[in-house]
């Protein structure tokens, strides 16, 4: 029985994380300070884009040298309902978006986070930072940490607990598998019965620790495509999709209930111009296929916020694999990354304007539940298997001693009468299939005697037929001897 819960539609939730500008990020003290500063003395330095208006919404100021009479007074102004200052930390961040999605993928619903902005904005920062010490660590470590965590403490009397990983690249619209080390394109496919998609042959360990976690994604980062521009010398060239598969059976009052979720932490590339980043040859082409898909993911969000009959998700392969997390069964979260640089007025804004059509996204999520009813047992039965198992080897099952047994450990001797009824029909018709064995042999093993005669009386026969003639030869010659 599917008792999968029905949710309320939520708009997908956007955080806007703002880099430190250069000038910032080279005074370490600075680097080091708090965020409980407040977030209007953060932007408060001279020549920053972005500031904090009087009402709180995030103003974005126009250069001198585009007209004054766009925006209100000279700025754009924008609400969003979370907010990361230069000075975040990455725990904040975890703690502002990955925990509430952690929790959603553990309850039984499906994630996602995306991480989206212009090249050089700190989204793989935000995304993975270090994985090798702990302040450092970005969303994904976190998130594994703490799931990994939370799986033994919600899950110890489960039946079954499986957490799989996914990683995969998406570069110049072909799917490419990062656990793998030569790895081919990939197809997406979609399941008949949901319409999920998927990457065919993807693979997909098991994770039984964070540390296991963590080699899987070294390997796989190590694999993803990066490249040197003017606009970022180290700029990822291809999204990155890590994903997790949840599957958990626990019993629940006579229910075997099933819990299976996805959470996807998705690391765009960057969206980037070519006057700023000079692109040219192979990079200019993976600009262009970065720019196109993240164009189609505007495209989808754009149709989803204004209730189009039509979303065009089959036109990019980013926008296909990712459909049910963008516009169907998922609490989805947006972590918008945009500079503070006046030199990157142009991507700012488009960032800006792309998160702000994000949030008027509403998506309908979905507990991913079934509960079946358990036949009716002794509540003390689970916890006696080992026993049982034990005894199975121990006594021999055609005893007295056997059903006594039997009886006490099951819960009393109406349930022990149940399984010896069983039990002796089972043995009956092993008997009686031991019996039909021994009569097919003894009926094969009498054909054979029988053939073995034949050809026996074969054998003489032809010898027989040899001798007389041999017989008759030695009369012949004894006649002309005569």
């Amino acid at each position: 029985m599917d008792t999968s819960m029905e949710g309320k539609a939520e708009a997908i939730k956007v955080l806007v994380r703002i880099k430190p500008q250069e000038s910032r990020q080279e005074d370490k003290a600075a680097s080091r300070r708090s965020s409980t500063n407040g977030l209007r003395e953060q932007l408060g330095l001279q020549g920053s884009l972005l500031s904090l208006s009087e009402d709180g919404r995030l103003r974005l100021r126009i250069p001198r040298h585009l007209s004054s009479s766009r925006g209100e007074g000279g700025f754009y102004h924008f609400n969003f309902e979370s907010l990361a200052g230069p000075d975040s930390s990455q725990e904040e961040i975890f703690e502002t978006v990955g925990r509430e999605a952690c929790e959603a993928f553990l309850d039984g619903f499906n994630a996602a986070i995306f991480a989206y902005g212009q090249t050089g904005s700190g989204k793989t920062h935000t995304m993975y930072g270090s994985l090798e010490e702990r302040e450092g660590a970005g969303l994904i470590p976190r998130s594994l940490e703490f799931i990994l965590g939370r799986m033994q403490q919600n899950f110890s009397g489960a039946q079954h607990v499986a957490l799989r990983c996914c990683l995969l690249e998406i570069y110049n619209e072909q799917v490419i598998d990062l656990l793998v080390a030569e790895s081919r394109p990939l197809q997406i496919r979609e399941r008949m019965d949901d319409g999920v998609t998927f990457a065919e042959g993807a693979c997909s360990p098991l994770v039984r620790s964070l540390s296991e976690a963590l080699e899987l994604l070294r390997g796989g980062i190590a694999r993803r495509r990066v490249g040197a521009t003017c606009a970022n010398e180290c700029s990822s060239r291809s999204h990155c999709i890590l994903s997790l598969f949840l599957d958990v059976r626990e019993e629940d009052k006579a229910k075997m209930v099933v819990k299976t979720s996805a959470l996807h932490l998705v690391d765009l590339a960057g969206s980037e111009r070519q006057n700023q980043s000079r692109s040219e040859g192979k990079r200019l082409k993976e600009a262009n296929n970065i720019n196109r898909s993240l164009s189609a993911l505007g495209n989808v969000i754009l149709s989803l916020g204004s209730g189009s009959r039509h979303i065009p998700y089959r036109d990019s392969k980013l926008t296909f694999l990712l459909r049910n997390s963008i516009g169907g069964n998922s609490k989805t979260f947006l972590i918008a990354n945009v500079s503070n640089e006046p030199v990157n007025f142009g991507e700012t804004i488009s960032t800006l304007k792309f998160a702000s059509s994000s949030s008027s996204s509403k998506l309908l999520a979905r507990r991913n539940i079934v509960s079946n009813d358990l036949p009716a047992r002794d509540p003390t039965l689970g916890e006696r298997r080992q026993s049982i198992d034990s005894a199975l080897l121990l006594i021999d099952p055609l005893s007295e001693t056997f059903f006594t047994e039997l009886s006490s450990m099951v819960g009393g001797e109406e349930e022990g009468s149940r399984m010896r009824v069983l039990l002796q029909q089972l043995l009956e018709r092993e008997e009686a299939l031991k019996e039909k064995l021994s009569r097919e042999r003894e009926l094969f093993r009498a054909k054979l005697f029988e053939q073995e005669a034949l050809y026996q009386d074969i054998v003489r026969e032809r010898n027989s037929n040899e001798g007389n003639e041999e017989d008759e030869d030695e009369d012949e010659d004894e006649d002309e001897d005569e």
